[in-house]
């Protein structure tokens, strides 16, 4: 599960390289009250570091259901997806991402690697849990 409970959490992508890495986000906002489905899609050339999550409003949270981090270029990319909770930044995973590769992360199946070839043959490959890694949010 991955949840962003308070105002400062948020999930980004650290790019180093210029490849094309396009990512969907997908989650459930929930408050005392209501349910609301959110979404974020985001375009990332440059070597930068790019929130693909953002945080959840006063009083609400946001339960993370898709988080899909593809290479849309014909070079590789490393990739680091990092959660923040305003003070301390944990990777949850970091992964060479090959020219049409594509990083997903899915409830109840955690983070796995499509290949452009494995994804025309429905073959996957699941990554392990990230060590926990901290570092701080400079």
């Amino acid at each position: 599960m991955l949840l962003l409970t308070s105002t400062s959490d948020n999930i980004s992508i650290i790019t180093g390289g210029s490849a094309v890495v396009a990512t969907h986000a997908s989650w459930m906002d929930s408050n005392s009250t209501n349910v609301v489905p959110g979404r974020q899609d985001t375009i990332v050339n440059t070597p930068t570091t790019t929130i693909v999550v953002p945080a959840p409003g006063v009083d609400s949270q946001h339960d993370v259901k898709t988080l899909v981090v593809s290479i849309d270029d014909d070079i590789g990319e490393q990739v680091t997806v990092v959660h923040t909770d305003g003070l301390n930044a944990v990777v949850l995973v970091d992964a060479f991402l090959a020219a049409g590769a594509t990083l997903m992360w899915l409830p109840r199946q955690g983070w796995s690697m499509m290949t452009g070839l494995a994804v025309s043959r429905g073959a996957h490959r699941t990554l392990p849990r990230s060590s926990g890694f901290v570092r701080s949010a400079a």
